[in-house]
């Protein structure tokens, strides 16, 4: 599912509520709280080079830079995505040369398992990253991963199931950003589950929250297909199906 931005005005004013907001104060103290969250993450799994989230490192590993010779975009993009390193990104994405070339390399990009942009950003808790990854035209919010056919919404609950409990209120914007580019919660991965099945049992809000967007995708399905064109006496039920 790529992210688009359909005109529904049957639409509820409470689910054009759950639009991405662009710049506003609450987008911005979400920020503020994850960058914190982010911090705090990293001194707990990692508590070396944790000055900032754009630049920690893991212990004994070098990062991957522009200048390497070697990388491709690829590689230069997955690294962002795991390391939340917003300057590479940037980077990257400003040498190519139109917004096809961005959207063809972000959506084609794999790791050796199979893992998307979208999957590491999201597995890493990389929120900085992620936001500029879903700013991008034409980006799929929805692909699966080749093990578990998981998509990034799944990774991103399986992210904030390794955090203390402490941090599982800053760490669901990760979620509410998929959400609100238009990530799908109503997919199964291989296991059957979605992605509120695989939510610790104790993080009723994270559970509310993607229960509150089940429902909203599935009345904007149903007004989409209700304000679908009359084919005439010729269509049939099953057309509609």
């Amino acid at each position: 599912m790529k992210r688009v931005s359909p005109h529904l005005p049957s639409l509820s004013s409470w689910m054009l509520s759950r639009a991405r907001p662009l710049n506003t104060n609450h987008h911005l103290r979400i920020k503020r709280r994850v960058v914190q969250t982010q911090r705090d993450i990293c001194q707990t799994r990692h508590p070396v080079n944790c000055t900032s989230s754009a630049s920690r490192t893991v212990a004994g590993t070098k990062d991957i830079t522009m200048s390497d010779e070697g990388a491709t975009p690829r590689e230069l993009v997955l690294e962002a995505c795991r390391r939340n390193n917003t300057s590479l990104l940037s980077e990257v994405l400003t040498s190519l040369n139109t917004p096809h070339d961005v959207a063809d390399l972000l959506n084609n990009a794999k790791d050796g398992v199979g893992n998307h942009c979208l999957h590491l950003a999201a597995s890493y808790g990389s929120y900085d990253v992620l936001d500029i990854l879903l700013d991008q035209e034409d980006l799929e919010v929805d692909p699966v991963d080749r093990l578990e056919r998981d998509t990034p919404l799944h990774k991103a609950i399986r992210f904030i199931n390794t955090l203390p409990s402490s941090q599982w209120e800053s760490a669901s914007s990760i979620a509410d950003l998929l959400i609100d580019a238009g990530a799908d919660p109503r997919i199964r991965n291989k296991a059957k589950l979605k992605p509120m099945d695989l939510v610790d049992p104790k993080n009723k809000e994270l559970r509310n929250a993607l229960q509150n967007a089940e429902y909203a995708m599935t009345v904007g399905d149903d007004v989409v297909l209700g304000d679908a064109p009359d084919e005439g006496p010729t269509g049939s039920a099953s057309d509609s199906d």
